[in-house]
């Protein structure tokens, strides 16, 4: 068989040339794609370079603001209640915190006591900015439960931080705390309640450091630097003990006060002096030398009343706005939900203080509801009626007097307490006594249902008491 030897040659010389065609191709394509990948490698690696930056810039910012936070809780207040630290660096041309490049800022007036700290740490041509809100008191209207002398027992579910300096009770089972809970000398379970029934969703710390109730020489803590605070026409003397109704004219807080003599056995009691109609204060203060012997109503504005006496509750005492909706729903139904009305519109909040007792009397409606934060120096908030020794054991019950002292056969049997507020106290709080063996009613609310009011950490009651520690909240990232 014969054959074309220049044929095959010429076929293996275009052979070859496409073979070095396809393979230069392949490897421009290898080359465009190693160009491709290392620069995609080289974005990859600036990204990540400017990740760990702006990361690190994070932490860096957050340590610094950490470093101005104990540096702040650390500083003493003066006289007027002031942080030192803050004082200085809002002082200063600069504004920083002694010792760092974090910047304080106010948040209100002279008189306010919110700040913001902001930390700035520059990276790869821009930089990280981070805030730190915070509070330089601690109002005690931000306690749901602060009890300063005595031990503390608590049932069902609560809202808001308990604190007792003694020790703590979890009475009956399936009780549910969604907030801070701590007490310094530990915490027992009685009739069902055990650890394992009882659900806290908050801090607990059954062995917490003491917590100074009534500090005298610090002018935020003390009813003489309330009284000092109050317009004239607010304040009324020793010797006389007052009534107060409180009364919403649309948006505006109407105070109908009732003045009396102190109660005299030759007069059969109080005598009635006068009735007063005051509009609000302009600084929402209103202060008595004697007994407030009667208060209800409805809130509408911000206000503080304080008493170098006790304070009588009388009646339903409610949040409104100037619809007259209230800012929670079923206060006076215990058989619905005690839950936040859509409808209020409003930012109501009151504060009662007292240097002796604040108490629910027998004539609250049976079914009560109460807003308010509560606060006794020296006394209790609770029932009236109850006989207490000085650590707070129930030595009796259900034991009333007139105002001349005289015993009065009475019994405080009511429906259902609901507080939208907290309750600060030197002694025991109470709302219901129960057999300390069988754990059946003796006296008090039947039903009872406490919600903290979220409303008083950002605006507490008009110069409410409060403790020389700053509190502080979480991290905002602003850059």
């Amino acid at each position: 068989m014969c054959t074309n030897p220049r044929v095959g040659l010429g076929r293996d010389k275009q052979g070859g040339s496409a073979l070095l065609l396809i393979t230069l191709a392949i490897s421009m394509l290898l080359g465009f794609l190693a160009m491709f990948l290392l620069a995609e490698n080289q974005v990859q690696a600036g990204a990540a370079r400017v990740r760990l930056s702006s990361l690190r810039a994070y932490h860096e910012a957050i340590g610094e603001l950490e470093r101005a936070r104990m540096i702040i809780v650390q500083a003493p207040y003066d006289r007027l209640g002031r942080n030192t630290a803050v004082r200085q660096a809002l002082d200063s041309a600069s504004r920083r915190i002694a010792g760092t490049d974090v910047t304080v800022e106010r948040l209100t007036g002279d008189g306010g006591s919110w700040y913001r700290l902001t930390s700035r740490v520059p990276y790869e041509g821009t930089e990280r900015v981070v805030h730190r809100t915070f509070r330089d008191k601690d109002y005690f209207s931000s306690y749901c439960i602060f009890v300063s002398k005595n031990s503390l027992g608590i049932r069902g579910g609560k809202t808001g931080d308990i604190h007792t300096n003694k020790d703590l009770e979890f009475v009956y089972a399936d009780g549910v705390y969604d907030s801070t809970i701590t007490a310094v000398d530990g915490v027992t379970y009685r009739f069902g309640a055990t650890p394992e029934n009882t659900h806290i969703s908050g801090g607990f710390n059954p062995h917490a450091e003491r917590i100074d109730f009534s500090i005298d020489d610090y002018d935020g803590c003390n009813l003489p630097s309330i009284e000092r605070k109050v317009d004239p026409r607010y304040r009324f003397p020793n010797d006389n003990d007052i009534k107060i109704k409180l009364k919403r004219e649309g948006s505006s807080q109407i105070l109908e006060v009732e003045i009396y003599t102190k109660p005299k056995p030759q007069f059969g009691g109080r005598q009635k002096i006068e009735t007063r109609l005051l509009p609000a204060p302009p600084n929402g203060v209103i202060y008595a030398g004697g007994d407030i012997f009667g208060i209800e109503g409805d809130v509408v504005g911000r206000l503080t009343i304080a008493t170098k006496g006790r304070i009588d509750i009388t009646g339903n005492i409610v949040y409104r706005d100037a619809e007259g909706d209230p800012a929670y729903l079923n206060g006076t139904n215990p058989n619905a939900p005690y839950e936040a009305n859509p409808d209020y519109d409003n930012q109501a909040s009151l504060g009662l203080i007292a240097h002796g007792d604040v108490l629910f009397t027998r004539h609250v409606p049976q079914r009560f509801e109460m807003n308010g934060s509560l606060l006794s120096i020296e006394g209790r908030v609770g029932l009236e009626g109850l006989v207490q020794n000085g650590n707070g054991t129930l030595s009796a019950y259900n034991r009333f007097v007139d105002e001349l002292g005289n015993p009065v056969s009475a019994r405080f049997d009511k429906e259902s307490i609901r507080i939208l507020g907290g309750t600060s106290t030197a002694r025991r709080p109470s709302t219901v006594v129960i057999s300390g063996g069988s754990g059946a009613f003796l006296c008090g609310f039947r039903l009872g249902r406490t919600v903290f009011d979220p409303s008083v950490i950002e605006a507490p009651p008009p110069y409410f008491l409060a403790r020389p520690e700053a509190r502080f909240f979480a991290f905002e990232l602003a850059k």
